[in-house]
């Protein structure tokens, strides 16, 4: 039964382990989507907003104001790398924090995730006039760092549900296959010895209790085989006795008169009924 112990266990951990693995690696993946879905949305809303912002002082070119209301909506968050607003001639005439262009290429090409919206001027019947954009630079290492944390509470979370899952498994394993398991082995253990005395009772109706019953009818039907073997021995034995009684009474029945003419025909050998001739003793 050890050996089955270990086999169980290790069908049940590497069972648990494969869909350990499994289910996090889709709940990360899904997880990641979320998170880049939802930063890309943050990245649009702030840049409309920032676009919808600069709009009034970019009819003035009021620059500078743009530039502290840049400041006063970005500062703190720690997602943003940078805002900045273009005129319509693709000037850079506002930052935050303040960086000439020549530093914001390169920085584009790292790990920086950006985002742009048109600074758009519609006053009533007007025609919709772009006075330059807004573009917006988002830190993917926030991503990163989210997508680490939700990976170490789903490890942890997952690691303490199937250790959990994996217990009650493997109780419920023990008491419903091992431990009758270990109950049958005992049993045909105690069959092979010789002993069918005691009886193998189950109340179980699955694949286990059918075979605890044929194993109760195999025990039954050796057991009125033996029953029937020694009822016959004991026939045999006894039909043993009465040919030894009768044999003993048949030699008794003739050994009586068997003496009795051996003992006349000696008489008459030596001559006691007197002589026999020639004659008489050829016949």
């Amino acid at each position: 039964m050890k050996r089955l112990n270990t086999k169980l266990a290790l069908v049940l951990l590497g069972s648990l382990a494969a869909s350990s693995l499994l289910t996090g690696f889709l709940v990360i993946q899904s997880q990641t989507e979320v998170l880049t879905r939802q930063l890309e949305y943050d990245g649009k809303a702030l840049a409309k907003t920032l676009s919808d912002m600069a709009a009034e002082p970019s009819i003035a070119e009021e620059w500078s104001r743009i530039g502290d209301m840049l400041q006063s909506a970005v500062q703190g968050n720690r997602q943003v790398v940078f805002s900045r607003v273009y005129d319509d001639a693709g000037r850079l005439r506002a930052s935050y924090p303040p960086l000439k262009e020549a530093d914001i290429e390169p920085l584009a090409a790292g790990n920086i995730r950006i985002l742009e919206n048109p600074i758009v001027i519609a006053i009533d019947d007007l025609p919709i006039e772009v006075r330059g954009k807004v573009k917006v630079g988002l830190n993917n290492d926030r991503l990163a760092e989210l997508t680490a944390s939700s990976l170490s509470k789903m490890i942890t979370g997952t690691a303490i549900t199937f250790s959990l899952l994996a217990l009650v498994l493997w109780l419920s394993l023990r008491l419903q296959v091992v431990h009758p398991l270990r109950e049958l082995d005992r049993h045909v253990a105690t069959i092979s010895t010789g002993d069918l005395a005691q009886p193998i009772t189950t109340r179980r109706k699955d694949e286990i209790g059918r075979l605890a019953s044929g194993l109760e009818r195999m025990r039954a039907n050796l057991r009125e085989s033996y029953r029937k073997i020694e009822e016959q021995v004991i026939a045999l034995k006894e039909l043993d006795r009465m040919k030894d009684e009768f044999l003993a009474s048949t030699s008794h029945e003739l050994k009586t008169p068997l003496n009795g003419i051996l003992g006349l025909a000696e008489s008459l050998q030596h001559g006691s009924y007197g002589e026999i001739t020639r004659e008489q003793h050829n016949a």
